[in-house]
């Protein structure tokens, strides 16, 4: 709760999108990350659907917000680790 809260925290702090291919790429590791999971578990995608009352576009959006909110907050992470000089000349 506390790593989701300092997340959303971070991720409101920047007021540019990330670029959609790296939205694309955290989107596609995130789904294959919840197939295996899920899949270890001997569960398959839409027994877990049917079982959450969720459905596909749903979940895909879900993890696409999560994945965009994520990426904002490492820009401004990245942000914070190097900032830009105070003046331009430096």
């Amino acid at each position: 709760m506390l790593i989701e809260r300092t997340t959303s925290a971070l991720a409101d702090l920047v007021d540019e999108e990330p670029p959609q291919a790296m939205v694309d790429q955290e989107l596609q590791a995130r789904v294959e990350n919840f197939i295996r999971d899920l899949q270890s578990r001997g569960i398959s995608v839409d027994q877990w659907l049917s079982a959450t009352g969720q459905d596909s576009n749903t979940l895909i959006e879900t993890f696409r917000e999560q994945a965009e909110k994520d990426l904002r907050a490492a820009a401004r992470i990245e942000q914070n680790a190097h900032p830009a000089p105070a003046h331009p000349d430096e």
